[in-house]
């Protein structure tokens, strides 16, 4: 066995696009009015009669590049485009109500209010197009169009990005499946959040997680001679490597990250939610796939036993407890051919960890407390009046003094406090990672401070200044 690296690139990417928090109604308008010719385009592309949609399109001439205005669009979205390069949907942008009652004199000058919390682009590249360009090149060439054509300074977020290696030397197996510690094992039994794939009788691959947060790994070769027009990975790629060797198969380690999970990771530096931190930030992505996926060096016969849960010695089955299994995973070593592929293309990435972020509160939780509120009045009660929520109230404050010997006012904000001090604590769950910071911590005080300087302090008890410096240990 002698596994070597065949090619690392960026397999797929996907873009959301923003305007700009400022924006004038000119910019917008001008938006508007290509997506209204586009528009039109598409309605003539839904009078073609085809029962396959992606050969119902009209040509149209666009950025200086030929595209295709496609019948059918993304859900949300008003038109679709597509050439082979890159698709892009587009979204009319719909402006608020008191845009429209700005003077002549200025609307065209101003900044205007918009429906600008959703995406109004989505944009996927081909991966034919990644791999022939680049993913800095082809991430210019869009930003270029959008920038000259359609929004002057958007504002781009990737909705999701696949991180590929390719290797050569070592064949995967069934048994791998034995040999993977992963986060998404549950350690005790190893009841994996795994699927394997078979290609007629042939080993396809595995793939771990879903979604937002995948690990796939797959036989390239074995997908490239079942569809053909993959094979430019190959001509572009693999045949430029001295190492590569056509007779052998092609393995792809591929990481899938989509934005749910992108925007709650974070470095020593912060959370990498941006555009360009995402970006500087890929080899920090792909050292977080293979560190929470590990292949281990385990013979045959070990990953047998881990599968069965038994094994022979003098012709006798002997069960292994589960406990014994864990510590075969905890002391094993990483196998070879993942040892090779911990860096991304030469580059060693940081540690990344899952970032929650202490919540002070939301809107919709309180909305829905409210609204219970008044469903258990209207239940208990027969009605809703002004003296019954009074009476509520008082009852409620009634009951936490005589239990707590705080009022409604104190008990919430101790509980707020609390709240607060959960993130100092190191936890691992599953896959949910925090890691808190000195920052929260040092900002525990001001918040017990700030709290404390809005309850009217000449009726607060003294029980709630000693529980409020006790947790904040002054």
């Amino acid at each position: 066995m002698n596994p070597k690296i065949i090619s690392q690139i960026i397999d797929t990417l996907k873009l959301h696009a923003y305007f700009p928090d400022e924006t004038l109604k000119s910019e917008v308008e001008k938006y508007n009015s290509v997506v209204d010719k586009l528009s039109e385009l598409k309605k003539d592309a839904q009078e073609i009669n085809n029962s396959n949609n992606e050969l119902r399109f009209v040509q149209t001439r666009f950025y200086d590049s030929n595209f295709q205005v496609m019948a059918t669009t993304v859900k949300g979205f008003a038109v679709t485009i597509k050439n082979g390069d890159v698709s892009i949907s587009l979204k009319r942008v719909t402006l608020r109500e008191n845009a429209n009652n700005i003077d002549d004199k200025d609307k065209q000058d101003n900044p205007v209010p918009h429906a600008s919390k959703n995406p109004v682009l989505k944009v996927e590249f081909r991966s034919s197009f990644l791999v022939r360009t680049g993913y800095l090149q082809s991430l210019r060439h869009i930003e270029n169009l959008v920038n000259s054509q359609l929004i002057n300074n958007f504002k781009p977020v990737i909705s999701e990005i696949h991180i590929a290696t390719d290797i050569q030397g070592y064949d995967f197996t069934p048994l791998d499946q034995h040999r993977f510690k992963t986060t998404k094992n549950k350690i005790a039994n190893f009841e994996l959040n795994v699927s394997s794939h078979m290609y007629g009788k042939q080993f396809s691959g595995l793939v771990y997680g879903s979604g937002d947060d995948m690990l796939r790994i797959y036989n390239k070769s074995l997908e490239i001679s079942i569809f053909p027009d993959k094979k430019y990975i190959e001509d572009l790629i693999w045949n430029r490597n001295k190492e590569y060797d056509k007779s052998k198969n092609v393995w792809r380690i591929e990481a899938q990250y989509r934005r749910e999970t992108l925007k709650k990771l974070k470095t020593d530096c912060g959370v990498i939610d941006g555009y360009e931190s995402v970006l500087n930030n890929i080899p920090s992505l792909w050292k977080r796939a293979v560190e929470k996926n590990k292949l281990l060096n385990m013979s045959d016969e070990t990953a047998i036993e881990n599968m069965t849960g038994y094994k022979k010695v003098n012709n006798h089955q002997i069960t292994i407890m589960p406990g014994s299994i864990t510590k075969r995973f905890q002391r094993s070593d990483t196998h070879p051919a993942w040892e090779l592929i911990q860096q991304f293309n030469g580059y060693s990435g940081e540690q990344l960890d899952v970032y929650e972020a202490p919540r002070t509160g939301a809107r919709q939780w309180v909305s829905n407390s409210v609204k219970t509120l008044f469903s258990t009045l209207l239940k208990y009660n027969g009605d809703i009046t002004k003296d019954a929520i009074v009476e509520a109230f008082e009852i409620a404050e009634e009951d936490t003094r005589d239990l707590k010997g705080l009022s409604l006012v104190e008990n919430a904000t101790l509980k707020h406090v609390d709240h607060f001090g959960q993130s100092k604590e190191l936890r691992y769950s599953g896959e949910s990672v925090y890691n808190a910071s000195n920052e929260v911590e040092n900002f525990l005080p001001f918040v017990a401070k700030h709290l404390a300087n809005n309850i009217n302090t000449e009726v607060s008890s003294e029980e709630f200044f000693n529980q409020l410096w006790e947790k904040v240990g002054y």
